[in-house]
């Protein structure tokens, strides 16, 4: 029998003898199509077998992706479900209502809304990690790192608590490569005065205020751990009838100095301390002019 076949399948046409050897086609079949002599039927029959190993190979591929995209999407959703029990937004515009009063003094005088905080230690660090804030303010920062477990150093040229300690930063003294998030809510230029002293960048012209922003840019950069992220909440303000995006001359220097952009988000601004205490007078300074009322700050996100 086995020489037979061999005899048989000698004489075939090398695509029908190739089908023949890989059982994509019986002998008998494939000895039946030589005998009609009909070059023609032989190449589509073969044709047709390559088609349907070719789409057998491919729904085995799809097969095989679908079992591995199954996978990875189940390993989405569980870290779905994770970072929505931690209460991380995954969303761009951030809109919180009222202020956590947890953290910080609420009635501090341009303070850093205790969810944006959140938003950045939560997203950008873990259980352990280190956060240096160079403008702590009321201390927002630290009461956030205290409550979720990170390392926090806090400083202020003008400290509002025993926590805060007393420095320009414009020079950070912390180590180098030490950091595993800065976050920075410097002043909106002038818009609100924060001390009498001469070193208070809230004093200063646009550009003196853009100079020293870089230094202190600088610093965090410098003591960012590798991949280390930098979160700067700032908004933008109309100055004497004229727009002053600060967002984006900072974002320019973030740039410049090697920093990589990872984002922004929209913080919508509600019941703001400069809102309850100007009222409609902020309104009414805009009626003569075409700028609109600046109702949200941006937070940047920027990496080592």
């Amino acid at each position: 029998m086995e020489t037979t076949y061999d005899m048989r399948i000698i004489g075939l046409p090398d695509g029908l003898k190739q089908a023949v050897k890989e059982r994509d086609l019986p002998l008998d079949v494939a000895v039946q199509l030589v005998k009609m002599h009909n070059p023609f039927v032989n190449q589509k029959m073969v044709q047709i077998i390559n088609r349907k190993k070719k789409y057998e190979k491919d729904l085995l591929k799809n097969a095989l992706a679908a079992v591995a995209k199954s996978k990875n999407m189940r390993k989405k959703l569980n870290l779905l479900k994770k970072t929505a029990e931690e209460g991380i937004i995954l969303s761009s515009v951030w809109e919180f209502g009222n202020r956590d009063n947890y953290a910080g003094d609420s009635n501090f005088h341009g303070n850093a809304p205790t969810q944006v905080v959140e938003q950045c230690v939560l997203r950008l660090t873990k259980n352990g990690d280190s956060v240096v804030d160079p403008m702590a303010g009321s201390g927002t920062t630290i009461d956030v790192c205290k409550a979720h477990q990170r390392k926090i150093k806090a400083f202020d040229l003008t400290p509002t608590r025993k926590d805060i300690i007393e420095n320009d930063s414009r020079h950070i003294p912390v180590a180098t490569l030490s950091t595993d998030l800065v976050f920075l809510h410097p002043p909106y230029l002038d818009m609100v005065r924060y001390s009498s002293k001469s070193e208070d960048v809230s004093k200063l012209s646009l550009d003196e205020f853009l100079e020293s922003m870089r230094n202190i840019l600088m610093e965090s950069q410098r003591i960012l751990n590798k991949d280390g992220h930098l979160c700067i909440l700032i908004g933008d303000l109309v100055r004497k009838g004229k727009f002053i995006s600060l967002s984006r001359r900072l974002s320019v220097i973030c740039e410049e100095i090697g920093l990589e952009d990872c984002g922004y988000a929209v913080k919508i601004t509600k019941d703001s301390v400069s809102q309850r205490r100007r009222g409609k007078a902020i309104y009414a300074e805009l009626a003569t002019t075409n700028n609109l009322k600046q109702n949200h700050d941006v937070v940047l996100f920027w990496k080592k």
